[in-house]
């Protein structure tokens, strides 16, 4: 008989196999930490970044820099 004769159960076996073989990926936290928060608070890098922060406001901004190219091809 095999698979063709018991369908409903070998998909079944098959699906509870898939689920526990990858039950750890529904914990996974996918990206990375963008912000200096994710440093220790001993390290230069985010003590450095905390200063330019708290001195410049304006730096903690996102900026969004566009290129265009006007009529006369010139780069603006």
């Amino acid at each position: 008989m095999g698979v063709m004769g018991r369908p409903v159960m070998i998909i079944a076996l098959v699906v509870i196999m898939l689920v526990v073989l990858g039950w750890q990926a529904f914990s996974l936290t996918i990206g990375s930490p963008v912000s200096a928060d994710a440093l220790p608070r001993d390290a230069q890098s985010r003590q450095g970044f905390a200063i330019l922060t708290a001195h410049y406001p304006a730096f903690n901004e996102n900026p969004l820099d566009v290129t265009a190219q006007t009529l006369d091809h010139a780069l603006a």
